[in-house]
């Protein structure tokens, strides 16, 4: 009875060893997925946005917020401007310069 009594006891410490590890690591700041602040993100293009209409420039690139990516730009471009696009760099340009001849 005495000899799968330590296996047991360690089986269980590595258990709740790994529960806590786990734990840390999911509330931890370091995490892969950061999530766009929306709010944070719209700000910052109308701001590069009404800054190149103020300087008259034809594109514009503004200093990401945490977490966002070129694709969130894309996807908030709409409810921001129709007037500008964002180019695959990030990089928002004027959509009249894009237009058809």
């Amino acid at each position: 009875m005495r000899r799968w009594i330590i296996p047991a006891v360690g089986g269980a410490v590595l258990a709740g060893a790994a529960v806590v590890l786990a734990f840390t690591w999911s509330r931890s700041g370091d995490s892969a997925a950061a999530v766009c602040d929306h709010d944070s993100l719209v700000a910052a293009m109308h701001e590069a946005i009404g800054r190149a209409d103020r300087d008259a420039m034809d594109s514009t690139s503004l200093t990401m917020p945490s977490g966002c990516s070129p694709d969130d730009m894309t996807q908030t471009m709409m409810e921001v401007s129709r007037s500008w696009h964002v180019m695959p760099d990030g990089t928002m340009m004027r959509a009249s310069l894009h237009a058809s001849p």
